[in-house]
């Protein structure tokens, strides 16, 4: 019985699905009907910005299969002798341009997007950081952990006995140095100030049934910017706005002056004058000049 083997390769070798006659480029599906590819390039993948022929995404080696092959869906590349032309290998379209093209400049895109995404939350720890801390707190905080590291790396020294690797001493400073850090990084969370102003701290007092809103009622300084009125708290230096946007609760914008003359967004604040956490702002007014 004779066998014959049905060929299922066609346009540059790639295979034809018999239902569909779709040829397959790995990325996606030409048709040979209509000459194009039946889905968008993926991510833009074979866009050059310096050649519009390649704005299209569907067109196959932007419309030159003379001269071009598209071996994954992808982008194209120059057949050196194919066709009736030679395309310049380093000139647009050419196979080393675009490997270059791929290689570098949508490495870069790619890097972009990736930075786009995490912004936000780098901005949001950036914030955090720079957020006013209870220095007498944070002192204690961090020497509270100093000793206590420092007993422990004691203890921990004598239980090992006189013949132990790690000396008394040793061990002392190693627990007064890892407690010591701990103290910090503990007193970092828990020293921070709710509050940076000279008037009332939010909290109800005597017969008040709500906390009271925060005020600057004699600021050290006063500036008027884009109609905008920053007043210069006396007790802690920072700068306030009223915030007429409001969104999440906000209805201050705190900035400290970093150097003469200009401001750079620090916090946002509630009716209190109690920081919200977390805030994150965009880049539009983070800095302030006079």
């Amino acid at each position: 019985m004779m066998v014959l083997a049905v060929c299922t390769s066609r346009f540059t070798a790639k295979e034809r699905d018999s239902e569909t006659q779709l040829d397959f480029f790995q990325a996606r599906y030409f048709t040979s009907a209509q000459g194009r590819f039946t889905s968008p390039d993926p991510g833009n993948a074979g866009a050059d910005p310096f050649d519009p022929q390649s704005w299209n995404g569907y067109a196959y080696v932007k419309n030159n299969p003379l001269n071009a092959i598209d071996p994954d869906g992808l982008s194209d590349f120059s057949v050196t002798g194919y066709g009736v032309k030679d395309i310049d290998p380093w000139s647009p379209g050419g196979a080393l341009f675009d490997l270059w093209y791929r290689t570098t400049f949508q490495s870069m895109q790619q890097i972009q997007q990736v930075a786009q995404q995490v912004a936000p939350a780098v901005q949001q720890a950036v914030d955090w950081w720079g957020q006013p801390r209870d220095m007498g707190c944070l002192a204690a905080s961090t020497s509270r952990g100093a000793i206590t590291g420092g007993a422990g790396g004691a203890l921990a020294g004598l239980a090992g006995g006189p013949g132990a690797p790690v000396t008394v001493p040793t061990a002392s400073a190693g627990g007064f140095l890892a407690g010591g850090l701990a103290g910090w990084a503990g007193g970092m969370v828990s020293c921070m100030s709710s509050s940076g102003g000279t008037g009332s701290s939010g909290q109800a007092t005597g017969n008040d049934k709500s906390p009271k809103e925060w005020q600057i009622t004699n600021p050290a300084d006063k500036k008027v910017v884009g109609g905008r009125t920053y007043l210069k708290d006396a007790k802690t230096g920072t700068w306030w706005s009223k915030d007429t946007a409001g969104h999440g609760g906000s209805v201050w914008k705190v900035y400290k002056e970093t150097s003469p003359g200009k401001l750079d967004w620090i916090a946002d604040a509630d009716a209190q004058g109690n920081f919200i956490s977390g805030k994150w702002k965009s880049p539009v007014g983070t800095s302030i000049t006079f």
